[in-house]
């Protein structure tokens, strides 16, 4: 589902050059669970933000699904990411003034859908995540556990390729962090590829491989499940 190959990159500032990511070679599979973990600065946010063309590497290649990354125009990886990828953030990246069914239906009408099918997904997917009591609620007026359960449905509702998740319990209780935790080993159980950005070791234990990184480089690589 991705291969990455030799990415690198570079933020400049001045005279002085910060190396974020050295040559990163990574590949995942359709269907895989892969959490990525290591110490605050040690890459594994920017990883994430460039398999996900949230951010383009200074070198190297990226294949998503078998497309080069690299070959699409701004519109298309615009396009790219609105229709074929889902992103769950730790800030739970929500619109205050949106409620919770209307922050899943916006996307999906972007990508086409009519209002009443964008809807009625929309309240399929929040019902899926023990939400149907709050669908007319904004985010001032739900937990933070309930805050990101609606950025979860907002990035699945659309049946992405794959979901990217970066420290998506950073901001959560360690109940509620099992209970996102919980929801995603099921989405991932259905077949959904995830990528899962985490500081926590103990969280990382869900995933199907844990991938550790330093220094912006992959050290060592332990698969835990099957």
């Amino acid at each position: 589902m991705i291969k990455g190959t030799n990415i690198t990159r570079v933020y400049k500032k001045g005279s002085v050059e910060t190396h974020a990511l050295r040559g990163v070679d990574i590949e995942i599979k359709k269907g895989e669970f892969v959490a990525i973990v290591g110490k605050s600065g040690a890459g594994k946010s920017t990883l994430l933000y460039q398999l996900s063309l949230l951010d383009t590497p200074t070198t190297g290649t990226i294949h998503i699904d078998n497309t080069d990354i690299a070959t699409l125009s701004i519109k298309e990886r615009t396009n790219f990411r609105l229709n074929y990828l889902g992103y769950v953030f730790q800030d739970y990246a929500l619109l205050p003034e949106l409620t919770a069914e209307e922050s899943v239906l916006l996307p999906l009408m972007m990508q086409g859908y009519t209002t009443e099918d964008a809807r009625k997904r929309a309240d399929e997917v929040l019902t899926r995540l023990e939400l149907s009591h709050r669908t007319t609620w904004r985010p001032s007026q739900l937990s933070g556990g309930e805050q990101q359960r609606v950025s979860v449905a907002r990035a699945i509702a659309h049946t992405p390729l794959i979901l990217f998740a970066d420290e998506p319990t950073a901001n959560l209780d360690s109940v509620t962090s099992k209970q996102l935790l919980e929801y995603l080993e099921e989405l991932n159980q259905a077949g959904q590829t995830i990528v899962m950005v985490t500081h926590e070791l103990e969280y990382a234990q869900h995933a199907h491989r844990i991938i550790e990184m330093s220094d912006g480089s992959i050290i060592k690589e332990t698969r835990h499940k099957k």
